[in-house]
């Protein structure tokens, strides 16, 4: 109705918003896609090692106090990356909002035992008052998504590498096709919306993740 009954304009309106749509299911297709006809295989699907640097494997860092994601791991995660045949340095981190919350707020303790009360554990430049934390951990930009997936309802995956190794492939672009013979007794318009890219990892040591850490 909207589209029959208003200006041509709509259109647009109902192009974007699929296109956003498009876009969220395209990247939890690059970080969780099974590889198959319909999705490529996902950074998380790819063979890990916990030997870094392993050629033609993912590393795999399980922090020393799992599932907690501690203040050294932030270091021994890029030096696992610099571990392997990358020659360029991490260009982002990747993890879920709440994650990223969890690790700006983590302090010391100061008085007794788990009050929590002390410096403030990781090298996150807070800012002057009123502004947000940047979004860096060892001068690397940290990315946030809800993309990438929870593996319980309370733990979750980080994820670090040089996305450049990253390599998307697309055919064109977002392509559209309206009908209204499909539901013609219905009276409906049916909008069909298809997106062709693939994706993979150039150097799949350039990337490290975690196990299971608590959110």
């Amino acid at each position: 109705d909207l589209i029959r009954y208003s200006t041509p304009s709509v259109e647009v309106v109902v192009r974007m918003m699929m296109a956003a749509r498009a876009a969220v299911v395209e990247d939890a297709a690059y970080i969780t896609g099974a590889g198959t006809t319909f999705e490529p295989k996902g950074l998380d699907n790819y063979e890990s090692s916990a030997v870094a640097g392993t050629s033609g494997f993912v590393t795999l860092h399980t922090p020393a106090t799992a599932p907690l994601f501690d203040a050294n791991d932030v270091a021994l995660m890029v030096a696992k990356h610099e571990e392997s045949n990358d020659p360029d340095m991490p260009t982002a981190w990747l993890m879920r909002p709440l994650m990223w919350a969890q690790i700006i707020n983590k302090r010391a303790d100061a008085v007794v035992a788990g009050d929590g009360k002390g410096p403030y554990l990781f090298p996150v430049t807070r800012g002057a008052a009123g502004s947000a934390p940047e979004k860096r951990l060892l001068d690397i930009p940290v990315f946030t998504s809800k993309q990438v997936p929870l593996v319980t309802s309370t733990t979750a995956k980080i994820f670090l590498g040089n996305w450049r190794r990253f390599i998307i492939a697309r055919s064109g672009a977002f392509e559209m096709a309206a009908s209204e013979h499909v539901r013609f007794l219905r009276d409906q318009t049916v909008i069909k919306a298809i997106l062709r890219s693939d994706a993979g990892l150039e150097y799949e040591e350039s990337f490290v993740k975690t196990t299971a850490v608590t959110i």
